[in-house]
């Protein structure tokens, strides 16, 4: 679809099932059940889809995350099957904008055999205070057990295209309007 003089494509790196538990932690498990089952949602699970953004404006196409990869759910990991059934070329992507350090946000940077990038013409963004708390060197010390597996992720993906990336402020644009 057009937005502007924006063509915006959306493609599928296909979808995850997580614990429904993972949705407002803040409340009891009855009080979030019932709130799922009375909004006909499942109480034990939710799936999402795994979007990802495409816009070309102008001369630049501009990716925003590069999906989860092969590696961490058994439905994600379907971006270059939708690039290809599309009929786009992943060497033509001039730019990808990651927008945080979670699995299916960096996992899909390098192929699945961890040996290179899927988008090797583009120039890569990433928030600076984002890039920060994910490539801690000290990272496994400082947080909770529960992270280690994504931020080991994110450091082998994000560590693939480290000079690559723009550390960048929280105005900064892409290419102009994005």
């Amino acid at each position: 679809f057009s937005l502007g003089d924006s063509e915006i494509t959306i493609l599928t790196d296909g979808g995850l099932v997580l614990p429904a538990s993972t949705l407002a932690s803040n409340v009891s498990d009855e009080e979030r059940s019932a709130f799922l089952t009375s909004h006909g949602h499942d109480a034990e699970t939710r799936a999402s889809a795994l979007n990802i953004a495409l816009v070309r404006k102008g001369d630049a196409l501009v990716l925003i995350d590069t999906g989860a990869g092969l590696n961490f759910f058994q439905d994600a990991g379907l971006l270059a099957d939708s690039f290809d059934a599309a009929g786009l070329d992943r060497d033509s992507v001039t730019h990808v904008v990651l927008t945080h350090g979670h699995p299916d946000h960096v996992w899909g940077v390098i192929d699945d055999f961890d040996e290179s990038e899927r988008f090797p013409n583009a120039s890569y963004l990433m928030g600076a205070a984002e890039w920060d708390f994910w490539m801690n060197p000290d990272f496994l010390a400082d947080n909770p057990e529960e992270l280690h597996s994504f931020a080991l992720g994110a450091q082998r993906n994000l560590g693939a295209v480290a000079e690559k990336v723009e550390r960048v402020g929280a105005d900064h644009a892409v290419v102009s309007g994005i």
